[in-house]
């Protein structure tokens, strides 16, 4: 494993759910992990997080116009 299996959880729990996985579950899922790697993908996402977040917005405006 690598910082992008880190990267890639957090940016599939924001996107689907709109929460930032807090540093402890992070660690405790990826407990196996140098701190090294899963502190570059914490850089990762948080360097990408604005066009997440955009996206996310984007989401759920469209479901609130349609009513969902």
């Amino acid at each position: 494993m690598n910082r992008w299996w880190v990267y890639e959880f957090m940016k599939n729990r924001y996107l689907e759910t709109g929460v930032i996985p807090q540093r402890r579950e992070i660690l405790a899922k990826f407990s196996g992990m140098e701190t090294k790697e899963i502190s570059e993908g914490m850089i990762e996402f948080h360097l990408a997080y604005p066009r997440f977040k955009e996206i996310r917005d984007d989401y759920e405006a469209l479901k609130k116009e349609m009513g969902a």
